[in-house]
């Protein structure tokens, strides 16, 4: 009922005329019986560490819904390409890989209100924020049944001219390659995470899926969960009077503090938010859980400062 309130929607069919649907999800490669797979189906790509943004015709949003100014800056410079094809909608990650090692900088670029983002910065977002698509939910009326490979293709051929056309230079597509087994798998992961990327991404060839799905899964060496804020604590020495470490809260109750992944500038800015951030969420990345049932080795990678005004 929330969702439907929200405007979400599973299908592209139930898109609304704000243009909001819910996003293709994938669940773990880990827990997927290997006999399971479809072999004969299978494409792998690299896992990025980015923002989840959907285009259409008349919206963009984040995976929950979210209107991002950077993302919306980006958004109209494909305006003439939403004129050519009114039904297309796309679905990928606002990122850029020279921000890898530093997400919180990459979250910087994508500020939540547009109106308020000075020159300076608007400067900075045309020339480092990237728009990369991994999935073409629909292009026509036609082609929303289809599987990904047909989807994808079709898009890559419609659009080859304005592709490579001025000013489209922050488009990027991400290539998926053929597997056949769970050996390649493993092989393609490696080489991923030498590249510095987050891990793998394993898709099916069948129509697109506003839900978390077999038919989408994710490689990753460490395991990352949303958590509440529950404090966020000064750091010590050089990084005194600015954020040091979060204390997050777990759905059990219990509490844990959580290093931050980030620059100085940065941990100036949450430990200037550091009230508002109380009971907003964070992405902490971990090994796994200790015997007590509390991550090991957290950092934070991801806060949700979007969602403080």
């Amino acid at each position: 009922r929330k969702q439907t309130e929200k405007h979400y929607n599973e299908s592209v069919d139930s898109v609304d005329e704000s243009g909001y649907f819910k996003v293709m999800l994938a669940k773990g490669y880990d827990k997927r019986p290997k006999d399971k797979i479809d072999w004969k189906n299978a494409f792998i790509s690299d896992k990025l560490d980015g923002i989840r943004f959907v285009a259409t015709n008349n919206h963009s949003h984040s995976r929950n819904g979210k209107q991002m100014g950077g993302g919306n800056i980006l958004r109209k410079q494909m305006d003439y390409l939403f004129e050519s094809y009114p039904e297309l909608k796309l679905d990928g990650e606002l990122y850029n890989h020279e921000f890898k090692d530093d997400f919180n900088s990459l979250v910087s670029l994508i500020k939540r209100d547009e109106a308020k983002i000075p020159a300076g910065k608007m400067l900075d977002i045309k020339q480092h924020l990237q728009y990369h698509v991994y999935d073409v939910p629909q292009i026509t009326n036609g082609s929303k049944d289809k599987p990904y490979s047909q989807r994808f293709e079709e898009f890559q051929d419609c659009l080859e001219a304005d592709y490579s056309m001025p000013g489209m230079d922050f488009l990027h597509f991400v290539p998926y390659e053929k597997v056949t087994s769970h050996e390649e798998v493993m092989e393609k992961y490696a080489e991923h995470i030498g590249q510095g990327y987050e891990g793998s991404i394993l898709r099916f060839d069948v129509p697109y899926e506003g839900k978390r799905t077999w038919n989408l899964l994710k490689i990753k060496e460490f395991m990352d969960e949303e958590f509440v804020i529950v404090e966020v604590l000064e750091g010590k020495g050089k990084k005194a009077g600015t954020a040091g470490s979060l204390t997050m809260r777990l759905p059990d109750g219990k509490e844990f503090n959580s290093n931050i992944k980030g620059g100085y500038k940065f941990y100036d800015e949450v430990w200037k938010e550091r009230e508002e951030l109380v009971g907003k969420t964070a992405t902490i990345q971990f090994f796994n859980y200790s015997e007590y049932g509390v991550p090991r080795f957290p950092y934070a990678i991801k806060i949700a400062r979007e969602d403080v005004e």
